[in-house]
């Protein structure tokens, strides 16, 4: 069996695979970091900052990454995007190591991981469509669902078990050795097939941006739903994603296993929402119950994060926001 010739469904599970094995390195690393930032400073406002700092450049890049990637091998962006990121994680190791790691040197390495985010998560998604049958994409959706928020349930926990032995460079370092098994692994057994596109010709910057609006105008159901789950998800990302895990931090004293708790206690309603609505028990119209599930959300769940003081209110509030994801 040549494995360099995988592909299909089998080649999407190997890639898979060794993809979390990735993202959980990254994900104890964030973890990690955002505790040490926190003790540096005491500083809800730096941690949030964080977040901010990987958010806003991906989204600004997105706007232009989509005509680039359908345009350019899927493989080559995931394994350069990757190896940015990689050596920006190489970049914080040595700093700490010396002992000259400062917090804007998190700032401008999560700008530059933002960036190339908003070629890679794409670029994945169109490969992960080439690799799996049509008739799998709902598995292939219900397994990636599963696996990140596997990943919310175990990264607190395995972040601070490697920390308390190991320290900040242990988990760094664990992140390394994740990168590499995943980079082996697509540069060696994975095969994405590319789409031929004919003769390449000379386009404006903006020119798939404006393609992709030209289209929408032309179908106003698709572009109020795309502009309204724009919103939501942006709004999201800047409050309950971006606040929640320094508002834990400020209100409880820099109490990380508080903090580990309610983040896995949200994975874990993730993973919920997830085997439900691959149970085909959720009956009605779609768009009425991600609209729906949205507002619950945000009514209960962003209310009680706000208004809780501790960790059982904190954690059952946590839980419709996630629970709603994979709709």
């Amino acid at each position: 069996m040549n494995l360099n010739k995988k592909n299909g469904f089998t080649g999407y599970i190997i890639f898979w695979l060794s993809q979390s094995v990735s993202q959980l390195g990254s994900a104890m690393t964030g973890f990690a970091l955002m505790i040490w930032t926190y003790k540096q400073t005491d500083s809800a406002m730096t941690v949030s900052l964080m977040t901010f700092c990987s958010y806003m450049p991906y989204i600004l890049v997105s706007l232009l990454a989509g005509s680039f990637i359908d345009k350019h091998s899927k493989k080559k962006i995931m394994l350069v995007s990757d190896s940015a990121a990689a050596l920006c994680t190489v970049f914080i190791w040595a700093m700490l190591a010396g002992g000259r790691l400062e917090i804007w040197h998190i700032y401008v390495v999560n700008v530059i991981t933002g960036f190339m985010n908003a070629f890679q998560q794409p670029a994945q998604s169109v490969a992960i469509g080439i690799l799996v049958p049509k008739e799998l994409y709902a598995r292939a959706s219900g397994m990636d669902s599963f696996s990140n928020n596997l990943l919310t349930v175990v990264t607190p926990v395995l972040a601070a078990s490697v920390s308390a032995f190991r320290g900040l460079e242990g988990v760094i370092l664990l992140d390394l050795c994740s990168f590499v098994f995943a980079f082996c692994v697509l540069l060696i057994f994975i095969h994405i097939p590319e789409k031929p596109t004919g003769e390449k010709k000379k386009e404006a910057l903006f020119s798939g941006l404006k393609e992709g609006i030209d289209f929408l105008r032309k179908r106003k159901g698709l572009s109020y739903m795309i502009l309204s789950m724009f919103l939501i998800n942006f709004l999201s990302r800047l409050t309950y994603e971006n606040i929640m895990s320094p508002m834990l931090l400020a209100r409880t004293g820099g109490n990380e296993q508080i903090m580990g708790i309610v983040s896995s206690v949200l994975g874990i309603g993730g993973i919920a929402g997830g085997l439900l609505v691959a149970s085909g028990r959720i009956k009605g119209s779609p768009v009425k119950m991600i609209y729906l599930s949205a507002a619950f959300s945000f009514l209960f769940g962003d209310l009680g994060l706000s208004f809780g003081r501790n960790v059982w209110i904190w954690s059952l509030a946590g839980l419709p926001p996630v629970f709603r994801f994979p709709l």
